[in-house]
């Protein structure tokens, strides 16, 4: 599959086929990944692989950040949560992989802090195409349960680092539907 093939089909798809992929698949999509365009060559991207038996510590590590979050009384928000445990739950578990990627800030210059999230960001992006090319689906999350301490210790993030994207990757669970036709021309002004 050409670079082009795989932007275009890429998707977001959260339904996964529960089978698990290799450790060789996995560090070839993290390989990609450290391609990404990288202003001063800071390497700012770290990589938390959640794979095998961590996955029921995963989703204890959820179930924990999410209790935390909790309004004790307010029965809608519960009934809230209790609907996101189960759905991640059954994400974590149905992925071939999790990755927790962040990237290490820089508090003392905010136009480097900036492209180092940038350069995350597109290591994110090396992961998905990569992983589309090899038949794989994938979702990046940003919900708000990976945020919190629980979730950070559990990823094993250093201080100084910031958490960009849990992505789940696997083998989809059905067909993929078609992508709707996008243009750009709402979006682009030629000066």
């Amino acid at each position: 599959m050409d670079v082009n093939e795989a932007i275009l089909t890429r998707r977001t798809h959260k339904q996964f086929d529960a089978s698990t992929l290799s450790r060789e698949t996995i560090v070839e999509l993290l390989e990609l990944a450290i391609w990404a365009p990288n202003h001063r060559i800071t390497e700012p991207w770290r990589f938390a692989v959640v794979g095998g038996e961590s996955r029921q510590s995963m989703i204890e590590a959820c179930h924990e950040a999410f209790d935390a979050m909790a309004k004790p009384g307010d029965e809608r928000m519960m009934a809230k949560l209790a609907a996101k445990k189960n759905k991640f739950a059954r994400r974590i578990g149905d992925a071939g992989v999790v990755l927790a990627i962040s990237y290490v800030g820089n508090d003392s210059d905010p136009i480097q802090d900036r492209e180092d999230y940038a350069a995350t960001a597109c290591a994110v992006q090396n992961i998905q195409l990569g992983a589309t090319a090899r038949g794989l689906v994938s979702q990046w999350s940003t919900s708000q349960v990976f945020y919190g301490e629980r979730m950070r210790a559990f990823f094993g993030q250093a201080e100084a680092e910031t958490l960009v994207a849990v992505l789940f990757i696997g083998r989809p669970l059905r067909p993929l539907p078609e992508r709707r036709q996008r243009s750009t021309e709402p979006r682009t002004r030629w000066l």
